[in-house]
């Protein structure tokens, strides 16, 4: 199975440069174009199951790629970003400035290193690989497995569960780099063999 991780598009939290989370932020210009884009880039790839974060941003993005598709987009909310907790509409230098030993360590991008009474990613990774477990399975049961799943949602998450599907260690994720808006991660494999994916493509 193709699995295809899309980060949505630019916000103008994005463009400040502050965490967002759960934080329903919706695209801004640049962003509402970003998502034209990857609508034009996805157009020769057919989905047979996509799903959707429930964010503004994420949907929104989303709502693009499927607009001239015939399938259904699933919103669920398990593929909300990581809850950002007292740093959610900070800005980096501001967060780094009041808690600049949790700034680094979050910085690291280890699984077990999130912001402030937020989510850690292996929290909100965890969720986003049930999310699509569950999604997945429940669309083989009805209509058989689906060879290709988009799944529309947020960079940090993405990246955590990207970290978990493929089986590195808690610190693998700092070695993902960080998703552009509007970008992809491209894997292959199979929901029953968690642990096992494959990375194709990434940040395209």
């Amino acid at each position: 199975m193709r699995l295809v991780l899309l980060r949505h598009g630019r916000t103008a939290w994005n463009a400040e440069n502050r965490y967002q989370g759960h934080t329903d932020i919706p695209l801004d210009d640049v962003g509402r174009a970003q998502a034209e884009d990857v609508a034009r880039r996805l157009a020769g790839h057919p989905f047979d199951l996509a799903a959707s974060s429930p964010l503004l941003r994420a949907r929104a993005t989303a709502e693009a790629v499927m607009r001239d598709r015939s399938g259904q987009l699933i919103i669920d909310d398990g593929l909300k970003e990581t809850g950002g907790g007292s740093w959610e509409g900070l800005t980096f230098t501001e967060i780094q400035t009041q808690w600049s030993q949790q700034w680094a360590s979050w910085r690291h991008s280890h699984l077990d290193r999130g912001p402030l009474g937020g989510e850690t990613p292996r929290q909100s990774g965890t969720r986003v690989v049930e999310a699509v477990t569950r999604l997945v399975q429940e669309a083989e049961a009805l209509r058989g497995l689906p060879e290709s799943v988009l799944v529309t949602a947020h960079g940090n998450c993405l990246r955590a569960a990207t970290t978990l599907l493929t089986g590195m260690d808690a610190a693998g994720m700092g070695r993902l780099e960080r998703l552009r808006n509007g970008a992809a991660i491209i894997l292959w494999g199979s929901v029953e063999r968690p642990g096992e994916w494959r990375i194709t493509e990434y940040n395209v």
